[in-house]
C-alpha cells in the first residue's frame, strides 16, 4: 500500500475503515478460493479480478460510500491483483531459470561422464595387447571325467595333497601346483579357473566382500607379452580394472590427469608406453588396496616358461603375497629346484602323483569308444585290460604321452592290428616326448613291416605334425 493511499485510508471515519478492513479480511480469509485462483493462468486471473471488482462495485453497501472511499477500495483491490500477477510471473521466471540451469548441469555432467569414460577406456586399451587371451583360449578343455578330485577331501586319497578347497575357503599366500612337463598343469589351471566350484568356495572366503579374479599363462613360445613380466602385469591389471573401473583413477592417477587435460583441450588420447617399473608400482597398489571389503585371487600358470630368471619371478610373487592377507596366488610350474626353494613352505600338490585315475578314465573312454577295442575286451579281456593298465603305468602322470599313445593305438585298431602289433606299437613309443624322430620312425617301421607303406607314411606324418603342434602350442604343459 502506498503512503498516499494509506494516508487517505486513515483520514476516513472509523465506520468506513471497519468496512474496508472487513472487505479485505473477508477476501484474504478465503484460502480455498485463493488456492484455486493460483492455479489459473494469468489471462484467467485478470478476467476473474475484473469480475470481482465489478461485483464489488454493484454492491449496495459499496455504493453507499463516498467517491473518495470507493476509489481507495478500488485501488487496494487492483493493487492486490497486480501483486499476485507479479508474484505468479516471478515464480514462472524462477521455474524456467531453474529448469534451464538443470539442463546445463545435466549437459555438463554428461560431458564430464563422457570424458571420464574416454579416459578410462584409453588407459585400459593401453594395458591390453592383441594376443592377451590367446593362450587361455588355446588350452584344451579338461576331459569331462578328469580333475574333479581337486575339490575333494585330499586326506581320503592314497597320495594326499594340501587341500585345495580349504585353501580357497580360508587360506592365504600361495598355492603351488607342480608337475612334470606335459602332465596337464595348464589344463588343470584352466579347469580350476573356469569351474563354478572355485567361485563358490572363494565366496566363502570373501563373505560380504567383493571378489576379483585374474589369470595369466606364461608361454615361452608366445609373443613378448605372453612370456614377459610386463605381459603378466598388464594382463592382471587389465582383468582387475575392467571389473572395477572406479579403481583406475586411484591406480593410474598421473596417467588419468594427463589424459583428462588432453581431452579438455580436444587433443588425441595417445596410448601409454608402459615401463616395467610403472606396471610394478601399479600392481603393488592394487594388492595394497585389497581389504576386508575387496579380496583378490590370482592364477598364474607356467612360471618356468617366463623369459627371465625363474627365481626372479618366483621371488616377486612370493613378496607380493606377503603384502596383504586379502590377496592370494595359485601358481603352477615344473618342479625346478629354484621353485622348490622359494615355495618350500607353501601348500601345494604334485600333479603327476594324482592324475593316474584321470588317465585311466581317459584311456577307458577313448579306447572303449572304439568298436575293435570293445571286441578285444569281449574276446580277450585279459589282453584288453593289460593294454589299459600298461598305458596308465608307463605314463607316469604325463597326459600328453597318453594322448599320443591312444592316437597311435586307435590307428592300429583301424588298420587291423592284432594284440602282438598293438604291444609293439606301445613299446615303440618312448616316454621322452622330446624324441620326436624316434616316435615318427617307430610308428613308420611298424606299419612298414605290415606292408602298409602308404598308410604308415600318412599316419607317421600326421602323428609328427600333431606332436609338433602340441609341443609348440602345448595344451598339456
Amino acid at each position: 500500500m502506498s503512503v498516499r493511499t494509506k494516508s487517505q485510508l486513515e483520514s476516513l471515519d472509523t465506520k468506513t475503515q471497519q468496512l474496508i478492513d472487513g472487505l479485505l479480511d473477508s477476501r484474504s480469509s478465503r484460502q480455498d478460493l485463493f488456492q484455486r485462483f493460483d492455479r489459473l493462468d494469468n489471462t484467467q486471473k485478470s478476467i476473474f479480478e475484473k469480475l470481482g471488482l465489478e461485483n464489488m462495485q454493484r454492491n449496495e453497501q459499496f455504493r453507499s460510500l463516498d467517491v473518495n472511499t470507493q476509489h481507495i477500495i478500488e485501488l487496494l483491490v487492483e493493487r492486490k491483483s497486480s501483486h499476485e500477477t507479479e508474484v505468479a510471473e516471478s515464480r514462472r521466471l524462477l521455474k524456467e531459470s531453474r529448469e534451464a540451469a538443470a539442463i546445463l548441469v545435466e549437459r555438463d555432467n554428461l560431458k564430464c561422464a563422457d570424458r571420464v569414460r574416454r579416459v578410462k577406456l584409453s588407459i585400459l586399451d593401453s594395458l591390453r595387447f592383441p594376443d592377451m587371451t590367446h593362450r587361455h583360449e588355446s588350452i584344451a578343455s579338461a576331459h569331462e571325467a578328469t580333475f574333479h578330485w581337486i575339490f575333494q577331501d585330499s586326506s581320503r586319497h592314497q597320495k594326499p595333497w594340501d587341500n585345495f578347497s580349504e585353501w580357497l575357503i580360508q587360506g592365504s599366500g600361495i598355492y603351488w601346483i607342480q608337475g612334470k612337463p606335459a602332465s596337464g598343469k595348464s589344463t588343470l589351471m584352466r579347469f580350476v579357473f573356469n569351474h563354478p566350484e572355485t567361485r563358490v568356495l572363494l565366496k566363502r572366503w570373501t563373505g560380504h566382500a567383493k571378489l576379483l579374479l585374474g589369470i595369466f599363462y606364461f608361454w615361452s613360445s608366445g609373443s613378448p607379452g605372453q612370456r614377459s613380466h610386463a605381459g603378466l602385469l598388464q594382463t592382471l591389471l587389465y582383468e582387475v580394472l575392467s571389473y572395477r573401473e572406479d579403481l583406475i583413477l586411484e591406480i593410474f592417477r598421473q596417467e588419468w590427469e594427463r589424459k583428462r587435460d588432453s581431452d579438455l583441450n580436444d587433443l588425441k588420447l595417445t596410448p601409454e608406453q608402459w615401463s616395467l617399473g610403472r606396471l610394478q608400482s601399479a600392481f603393488k597398489a592394487v594388492v595394497k588396496l585389497a581389504n576386508e571389503s575387496l579380496k583378490i585371487c590370482f592364477f598364474i600358470d607356467g612360471l618356468d616358461e617366463y623369459e627371465g630368471e625363474p627365481g626372479d619371478i618366483a621371488e616377486y610373487i612370493y613378496e607380493l603375497a606377503d603384502l596383504s592377507p586379502y590377496v592370494k596366488f595359485c601358481v603352477s610350474s615344473r618342479p625346478l629346484s629354484v621353485f622348490q626353494s622359494v615355495f618350500l613352505k607353501v601348500p601345494g600338490l604334485k600333479l603327476q602323483d594324482l592324475t593316474q585315475g584321470d588317465i585311466k578314465n581317459y584311456v577307458n573312454q577313448k579306447l572303449g569308444s572304439e568298436r575293435h577295442m570293445r571286441l578285444l575286451l569281449q574276446k580277450n579281456p585279459r589282453n584288453g585290460n593289460w593294454l589299459i593298465t600298461e598305458i596308465v603305468q608307463r605314463a607316469s602322470g604325463v597326459f600328453l604321452w597318453v594322448i599320443l599313445v591312444v592316437k597311435s593305438l586307435i590307428h592300429g585298431f583301424r588298420s587291423g592290428d592284432g594284440m602282438q602289433h598293438l604291444r609293439q606299437r606301445l613299446n615303440a613309443l618312448p616316454v621322452d616326448l622330446e624324441i620326436f624322430s624316434v616316435i615318427y620312425w617307430s610308428v613308420s617301421s611298424l606299419n612298414t613291416k605290415k606292408n602298409h607303406r602308404k598308410s604308415s607314411r600318412s599316419f607317421g606324418e600326421a602323428t609328427m605334425s600333431s606332436i609338433c603342434s602340441l609341443y609348440t602350442a602345448p595344451s598339456f604343459t
